[in-house]
């Protein structure tokens, strides 16, 4: 661990007789690496396509703008 970055340890409750530490010194990690993912999976099953076409539009086509034919 670099010197100006400090171990911060989060002690919890025990849990089944157990000790419950949590360290968040995981270093240079990204938040993104899930979206990444998801989009893979995503385009692999389809789940996004699946999903959206689950719901129907009763809507009136000729009063719904769209963004090649704004209202």
């Amino acid at each position: 661990m670099p010197a100006d970055r400090i171990a911060v340890l989060f002690a919890f409750p025990p849990l089944a007789g157990r000790h419950v530490v949590a360290a968040f010194d995981g270093g240079t990690i990204t938040s993104d690496a899930s979206a990444l993912l998801f989009g893979a999976t995503d385009r692999g099953i389809g789940l996004t396509r699946r999903f959206a076409a689950s719901f129907r539009d009763d809507r009136t086509a000729e009063y719904i703008g769209t963004p090649s034919r704004p209202w």
